[in-house]
């Protein structure tokens, strides 16, 4: 049985079903002219149904997924229609809530590249798409954006928060880390506060003692995670952080 909850929109269901009724009505119908509206109504619905067969959808994605917040960065939208079937299709890019799509096109691929600079946690961009008339639902992808995780070794956690400690933005701080250190200090991990930080180190498969404090830096919240060892010029470390 076909699922239409997850493909077409309640005013196309709704359209369906209209169709339905008006081949219903008119099934019995003697006249020629009401004849042919009867198969005009049936190759309609007949149509429709076919191609919510086929299994026609929309996708879209971002890339990159994850930026920096407060930072200037472009990112390309990217809308698909699929198992469109050779029909005449369109599709729109909306970002948010906007009811003004950022961009609207009859082929696919449909791509947008726009500039985000943004200190929400998460941008939502929506693509909608009509076959034949028919609304499909349509579908979200979530652009993300957090703080900057820096890791590295050495004296201080303002000497770690530079750009060549900067991690790629990223949601989630749990993860292996390596670093060979070029400055002799403490291993540092300073997360934002708008990411979860870790609660367990490890390395080689033992514990690593780590000492956690909040600070600002930058304007922005961290947690500060430091080693109670410290290491020399060209130790490189693998820390696990969970």
């Amino acid at each position: 049985m076909i699922n239409v909850s997850d493909r077409l929109t309640a005013k196309t269901v709704e359209n369906i079903l209209t169709d339905a009724k008006e081949v219903y009505y008119e099934q019995g119908s003697s006249n020629p002219h009401e004849e042919n509206t009867v198969a005009s109504a049936l190759n309609n619905l007949d149509g429709k149904i076919g191609i919510l067969a086929s299994g026609v959808k929309t996708a879209i994605s971002t890339n990159p997924t994850t930026i920096y917040k407060s930072s200037a960065t472009t990112v390309t939208i990217t809308a698909r229609m699929e198992n469109d079937g050779g029909n005449a299709f369109t599709l729109g890019i909306y970002s948010g809530s906007s009811s003004t799509p950022i961009v609207t096109g009859t082929s696919t691929p449909l791509t947008a590249s726009t500039v985000v600079n943004t200190s929400d946690n998460s941008t939502v961009y929506t693509v909608k798409g009509t076959v034949k008339g028919m609304e499909l639902t349509p579908q979200t992808a979530t652009l993300s954006a957090r703080n900057p995780i820096y890791v590295g070794i050495g004296a201080s956690a303002s000497a770690i928060a530079t750009s060549t400690y900067r991690f790629s933005p990223t949601t989630s701080a749990y993860r292996e880390y390596s670093v060979t250190a070029t400055t002799a200090g403490s291993f540092f991990l300073l997360v934002p506060t708008d990411i979860t930080n870790p609660t367990t180190f490890v390395s080689g498969g033992a514990p690593v003692a780590m000492t956690t404090t909040s600070e600002t830096i930058g304007g922005i919240s961290y947690k500060v995670n430091k080693t109670d060892a410290t290491y020399a010029v060209g130790t490189t470390l693998k820390i696990t952080a969970s």
